[in-house]
């Protein structure tokens, strides 16, 4: 079994989200360990409801099949008041930002910027072919009121099968 670790290196559609200098996804693709809570992408409740897609750098060349996958998210709500929004969900999608490579999984932020740490369900396919050029959706639910999302940074890591392209898969296989 191996690993991956990748972050954003574009954007895909972005459905009201605005990043506070360049791209969304230059905004939240800093290191996991020194996040910069400096820049980030948000979207504010006149916009609430919709979704972001960041595209994800392609799987390792010897990426056989998919076995796990975490998303770890840095985020915050702006205003802790009834009908506020939040963020909602994310999920992984093939690079047609429709089919689902995952399960959704809620994201329960705060006011607060906090870290998040969330394993998801692999619902679609394993191969290298569809994780090439996956996209992240993170959804905010719909505020009514005021306020908005801020996502900081965030990183897909998880594990798959090493196809015998790699000089470590015959010695795993022992």
């Amino acid at each position: 079994m191996a690993s991956f670790s990748v972050v954003p290196n574009g954007d895909g559609s972005v459905g009201g989200w605005a990043a506070t200098s360049g791209t969304n996804a230059s905004c939240v693709d800093e290191a996991w360990g020194s996040p910069d809570d400096a820049d980030y992408t948000q979207i504010l409740f006149s916009a609430s409801g919709a979704s972001i897609f960041l595209l994800l750098g392609d799987m390792p060349a010897d990426f056989g099949t998919a076995l796990t996958v975490t998303v770890d998210i840095r985020c915050n709500h702006t205003v802790s008041k009834a009908g506020f929004i939040e963020l909602d969900t994310i999920q992984l999608v093939q690079s047609d930002e429709t089919t689902a490579i995952t399960s959704t999984q809620t994201v329960d932020d705060t006011t607060t910027i906090a870290n998040f740490s969330l394993t998801l369900t692999i619902t679609g396919g394993t191969s290298k072919t569809v994780w090439d050029g996956a996209r992240l959706k993170i959804t905010a639910s719909a505020g009514a009121t005021v306020g908005g999302v801020r996502v900081y940074t965030v990183r897909v890591t998880g594990t798959y099968t090493a196809t015998a392209g790699n000089p470590w898969y015959a010695y795993a296989q022992q």
